[in-house]
């Protein structure tokens, strides 16, 4: 009966060893077969590595007779193979597969099939070495079920192909690896022969393979648009916090690239880091490119801008009622020259405490504190997530009839100008009267229309570049033309060392004719606050954008340009830098006519429709893709070096415990060992109970781990109650039973016999 019984259980194990590499294997070659080298997975695919896996079997289960058998028939086969290849052939043949298969040489295609089968005999020897592992090893089996899943999910997430048999076998494995836990771990009756139990729910499992494989795959994939959505919000929160720990208090407004620096510093040549800022998405009704301001100057000594002068408080508000005001003061078709229009804004792998935003601001909607007077500022810096949005008036700088129209006297209406601050500035306190609007002005013309001294050289060519010219309007644009006909370059050279004031740089820069953004805004700012006209020199970033989609903003964008004050419409900007006019100055058509089959609505138009989630381009995948191994980059670092940090801790503090060990004597040593003994006792879910003496519960213990002596705790009773000295047979018969305590761990649980001994 007992024979018959060591029987079965045998060809159970069989069996489970069997089946179980017969699953590996199939996971191989429908999930990853692709990786393997197997394109197209089939028939004799599995009979050769069902084959091969019997074989094994056989091999290791049978005695001698049967291994010599299976030999044999092994050595037959191999004798045919020769035999009809010759070993000539077969030499070229194992050569052309070592090339395929290392160094990724084309294969022939009538000798595919037989480079596979081959991976498919290595594979089927793999798999079976992994099988015999995991029996042993059956938290590895666990780990691997984990990430096979994981493996998964990550596919259907990222749409990567896999075959629908390759899930089916997954998902397979993952329920019978979870049932064999379940059992294992099973509180009411602990099975000596899981296998056999795993044996007996194999056809229901057979069943639900046939039932899978069944199901029609359908015609468009999961698009996870729920998980991505929480992918996408912990990526972003992730990212954040780690720029904000590696950029620290840093301003990344100061960086070198082209325009963009704290103080406008012009330095000579320039370099682009190629660097991601921001983003920006507009919607339907934007119809311009984007030029997004940074900080405004006053000031400039030669060689670079300052600010002397203190804001004005809320000028950018003040800036943008104005023009609103002219713009409805206008007799003909307002929308000709002007459109809100709604703006996203998202701060990338950039640090700063400016908020850089269009000119004519109409609402900002940020949750973070900031103030305002000629810029806008965050009361702290901000970095990765930043997001805000806001709606700006967009104008059509191109038409010669705003000009006109901006040259004309804007009569004086106080009931149109309390209608607008009262549309467009809730806050009763704050919103700004008449008066203050022509105190504004005022201000305006005493810190930005400073006189500047021109040499005779500079001032002959200022009057021959503005002759004819009686307006500021007329001026302003002659000094635009001429200056954007000069060369532009990010190599002029250093800027020679005698040069310390404006008047010496204007000079230098109207004879070389050549420079960078930062050049020709400096100059047009010098030379039309020298006709008399309020100028201030502006850094930020141009932006050609589209509507609906979302425009990568990198270090390349940064750009400086002028302003100047119109009296009675508000700071105008200009373009006098080579090249970029036409990213300033896109027109839409006048008379009502629709731009792009998109009309934007005038001031005080209803709320602008919300932005389409836009196609996202290859650029922008690039940069996502970049950004992405950046950011696992940044993660994988940190986890490796607090793991590395955390093993270097843990080893400090174990020589630490054995030098502080050595130091002791040799009764502090017996408890502390004792102390070990009860902690591996308490593993074993042997605790002292309460009111329970030390002899009982050596008697429980022993009585639980059949026969273990447990004399040890006899002694420390007796040195508890001073009836014996600590000797050093005692201590060694403490250490010799703990060590007797952790082989009873050993056999149970040896992963964590390992762990135990790693952290006493």
């Amino acid at each position: 009966m007992n024979e018959n019984k060591s029987n079965h259980i045998r060809w159970n194990e069989i069996l489970y060893r069997f089946i179980y590499t017969e699953l590996l294997l199939c996971i191989l070659l429908f999930a990853g077969g692709y990786y393997c080298g197997i394109s197209a997975p089939g028939f004799w695919h599995l009979l050769v590595g069902t084959l091969m896996i019997a074989a094994l079997t056989v091999l290791t289960y049978t005695g001698l007779k049967g291994r010599l058998f299976c030999g044999l028939g092994i050595c037959a086969v191999a004798a045919v193979i020769i035999v009809f290849v010759t070993p000539a052939r077969l030499g070229v043949f194992f050569s052309y597969y070592s090339s395929w298969l290392f160094t990724g040489a084309a294969a022939v295609d009538e000798q595919r099939l037989l480079y596979e089968i081959v991976q498919t005999l290595l594979l089927s020897i793999i798999c079976y070495g992994v099988q015999v592992l995991l029996e042993c090893l059956q938290k590895v089996r666990i780990i691997i079920t984990v990430l096979l899943v994981v493996a998964l999910l990550l596919c259907m997430f990222f749409r990567q192909p896999m075959s629908h048999m390759g899930v089916i076998w997954i998902i397979w494995y993952t329920v019978l690896t979870y049932v064999e836990w379940t059992k294992l771990h099973w509180k009411k009756e602990r099975s000596q022969n899981e296998k056999s139990y795993m044996l007996w729910i194999l056809p229901f499992c057979v069943v639900y393979l046939i039932v899978l494989s069944l199901i029609p795959i359908p015609d468009k994939p999961y698009d996870w648009k729920l998980v991505k959505e929480a992918y996408a919000s912990v990526k972003e929160s992730v990212t954040a916090l780690i720029e904000d720990i590696t950029n620290g208090d840093a301003e990344d407004f100061g960086i070198n690239f082209a325009g963009f620096t704290e103080n406008a510093k012009l330095k000579g040549d320039i370099h682009d880091l190629n660097q991601q800022i921001m983003t920006v998405q507009g919607i339907a009704t934007l119809k311009t490119n984007v030029y997004l301001s940074g900080k405004t100057y006053d000031s400039f000594d030669g060689r670079s801008w300052k600010v002397r002068q203190q804001g004005y408080p809320n000028e950018r508000q003040l800036d943008t009622l104005e023009t609103l005001y002219a713009i409805r003061m206008y007799e003909g078709n307002r929308n000709d020259f002007a459109a809100e229009t709604r703006l996203t804004v998202r701060y990338r792998y950039f640090q700063s405490a400016h908020l850089f935003a269009p000119a004519k601001i109409l609402t900002l909607d940020c949750d973070k504190a900031y103030t305002q007077d000629a810029d806008l500022r965050f009361e702290k810096k901000q970095s990765y997530g930043m997001r805000y949005d806001l709606t700006f008036l967009q104008l059509n700088l191109d038409q010669p009839t705003l000009y006109e129209y901006m040259e004309t006297e804007i009569p004086e209406n106080r009931e149109i100008w309390e209608g607008l601050t009262v549309m467009y500035v809730p806050d009763r306190e704050n919103r700004p009267s008449w008066d203050e609007l022509q105190t504004h002005e005022a201000y305006v013309h005493q810190n930005y229309a400073a006189d500047t001294k021109l040499s005779d050289f500079a001032m002959e060519m200022l009057d021959g570049i503005t002759e004819g010219e009686t307006t500021a309007i007329g001026k302003l644009r002659a000094i635009e033309r001429e200056l954007s006909s000069y060369a532009y370059t990010t190599t002029p050279g250093a800027i020679p060392k005698n040069i310390d004031n404006g008047t010496d740089f204007l000079d230098y820069f109207l004879k070389s004719k050549e420079g960078y953004c930062s050049y020709f805004a400096t100059a047009f700012v010098l030379l039309a606050r020298a006709e008399g006209i309020p100028a201030r020199y502006v850094e930020g970033f141009c932006v050609a954008t589209e509507p609906n989609k979302e425009i990568s903003v990198n270090s390349g964008n940064s750009h400086a340009w002028p302003e100047a004050y119109i009296d009675g419409f508000g700071w105008v900007p200009f373009e006098p830098t080579p090249g970029y006019a036409e990213i300033r100055y896109t027109p839409w058509n006048i008379n009502g006519t629709v731009y792009k089959e998109t009309a934007g609505k005038p001031y005080g138009g209803s709320e602008p429709q919300h932005a389409e989630e836009p196609e996202a381009t290859e650029e922008e995948k690039q940069y996502d893709a970049q950004n992405t191994y950046r950011l696992f980059s940044i993660i994988g670092m940190t986890l490796t070096t607090a793991f590395v940090l955390l093993i270097l801790f843990l080893i400090g503090e174990r020589l630490y415990r054995r030098y502080q060990y050595r130091r002791m004597s040799t009764e502090e040593q017996f408890v502390t060992e004792v102390k070990r003994n009860l902690w591996l006792l308490s593993k074993m879910k042997i605790e002292r109970e309460p009111f329970e003496t030390l002899r009982e519960l050596k008697k429980r213990g022993e009585k639980e781990l059949k026969g273990l002596q447990m004399s040890f705790l006899n002694d420390y009773e007796a040195y508890i109650y001073g009836e014996a000295y600590i000797s050093d047979e005692m201590l060694k018969k403490v250490i010799l039973q703990q060590t007797q305590l952790l082989m009873l761990h050993k056999e149970k649980r040896r992963w964590h016999y390992y762990w135990l001994r790693f952290i006493m």
